[in-house]
């Protein structure tokens, strides 16, 4: 009797280890888990968001070629080459350390608005037409920073989208369009930055937005597409 008691000791004494080695194994992945959280956490405690503001005293559009075909007919154009612009973003930074920082950022962007004309050299007399672009944009992007003392190198890439207005007369007949246009395309930015003080910097950035959506003017009805590039001047705050 006392044998099968010790030996009922035993078995138990093995099952409370056995229990005890299956719980401490149950346990190792949430306590991995729960370190990972744990970093998530402190790393998003830490990120900031930020907003800035910016003037664009230089906005390049893309020039139509000076001699060009539309519909099996040859043109000639002309236009503006630059404008002015602003716009304004936000953003977080979702991760950082002291070298650099990522982030997401949104934004808008006025792209300002040229002149020009468009003349149809199949004809004689040539026949011509003149026309106003204007342009719109809102984008999303990941951005990121690279951080040495006091000076940021920035850069940017994500997704846009254009609303663009056409405006002139017909180049081969009488009478005068208005047409919308949008589209989206992807967005590519560098810029470099200085802080002025713990919370507020200068930035000079240039953004590529590219294959925006125009209306022809040597056929209203169709579109084309042009890459415009801004650059600007602005400030940016950091809460």
């Amino acid at each position: 009797m006392g044998w099968m008691l010790s030996k009922n000791a035993v078995k138990t004494t093995e099952w409370k280890k056995a229990n005890r080695a299956h719980t401490l194994r149950a346990r190792k992945p949430l306590q991995i888990i729960s370190l990972m959280l744990t970093a998530i956490s402190m790393n998003v405690q830490a990120a900031d968001f930020y907003a800035g503001v910016d003037v664009a005293p230089v906005v390049y559009w893309q020039e139509h070629p000076p001699n060009y075909y539309s519909c099996c007919s040859s043109y000639s154009s002309e236009q503006d080459s630059t404008s002015l612009g602003f716009g304004a973003h936000a953003g977080q930074w979702v991760w950082e350390d002291p070298n650099g920082k990522v982030g997401w950022e949104i934004g808008y962007a006025n792209l300002g608005s040229i002149n020009g004309s468009t003349t149809y050299t199949g004809s004689i007399p040539a026949t011509t037409g003149q026309w106003k672009y204007s342009a719109t944009a809102v984008y999303a992007a990941i951005s990121a920073e690279g951080i040495l003392k006091e000076n940021r190198l920035l850069s940017r890439i994500g997704i846009y989208k254009s609303t663009a207005q056409g405006d002139g007369s017909y180049v081969t007949s009488p009478g005068t369009y208005s047409v919308e246009t949008s589209g989206a395309g992807f967005i590519l930015g560098v810029g470099y930055g200085r802080q002025l003080t713990k919370q507020v910097a200068w930035l000079v950035n240039a953004d590529g937005y590219i294959d925006v959506k125009l209306v022809d003017p040597a056929s209203p009805t169709d579109t084309i597409s042009q890459s415009i590039l801004k650059v600007s001047l602005g400030l940016e705050y950091s809460f």
